[in-house]
């Protein structure tokens, strides 16, 4: 798959609402057909552009699947900050399924998207921008942890945020393959699970 660095960017008004033209259109078909049947001609017919115009900026599919995920990256840190801190004046029992459902709702924005990304691009999940993301809500978890030292009983908070962190993101990711984002009993499960945890 292309890097995305190696993408045109675009500089103008008019090149910037192609691209996300384009992009809408990539993540609607990949909805409909998935990534084996989603053709660049078919994202270029979806977004009303040539498919020359698409490919001055995605030179490939890998590379357009590659800039939805960093669309979802991009997203990923000011929706979980904002809800950090929304949470600060919570109880642990509050507060925890407000910041689990803030991640599950990402995805449940776009299920079948993130179905795609998640089952059929599963080695995006370690590249370098997936790392940043991760840290950084690695970090807000922590310090939620840490912050409520009287009511977390684990006795090591740095090991207690990446469990909690991986834990939650495996399930989340899972929930996506098997095509059960939606499904209301997901976040209480994710609730209880983590709740259970933290108060040993």
């Amino acid at each position: 798959m292309t890097p995305l660095s190696n993408r045109r960017n675009p500089r103008q008004e008019r090149a910037r609402a192609t691209v996300d033209a384009v992009l809408e259109a990539a993540a609607q078909v990949l909805e409909a057909k998935g990534l084996k049947g989603a053709t660049t001609n078919a994202i270029a017919e979806r977004a009303g552009v040539s498919v020359g115009s698409l490919y001055q900026y995605f030179p490939d599919k890998g590379s357009l699947v590659l800039a939805l995920y960093e669309r979802h990256l991009a997203l990923l840190e000011p929706a979980m900050a904002a809800r950090f801190r929304e949470a600060e004046g919570l109880s642990l029992e509050d507060a925890v399924p407000h910041l689990i459902g803030g991640l599950v709702g990402l995805y449940r924005a776009r299920p079948s998207l993130h179905r795609v990304l998640v089952e059929e691009v599963p080695h995006l999940h370690g590249d370098a921008r997936t790392r940043e993301a991760e840290a950084a809500l690695l970090a807000r978890v922590l310090g939620f942890l840490k912050a409520r030292r009287d009511e977390v009983r684990h006795p090591n908070p740095d090991l207690a945020a990446s469990v909690v962190v991986s834990t939650v993101e495996a399930l989340t990711h899972a929930a996506a393959r098997e095509g059960r984002l939606q499904e209301a009993e997901l976040l209480p499960e994710l609730t209880r699970l983590v709740l259970a945890y933290l108060r040993g």
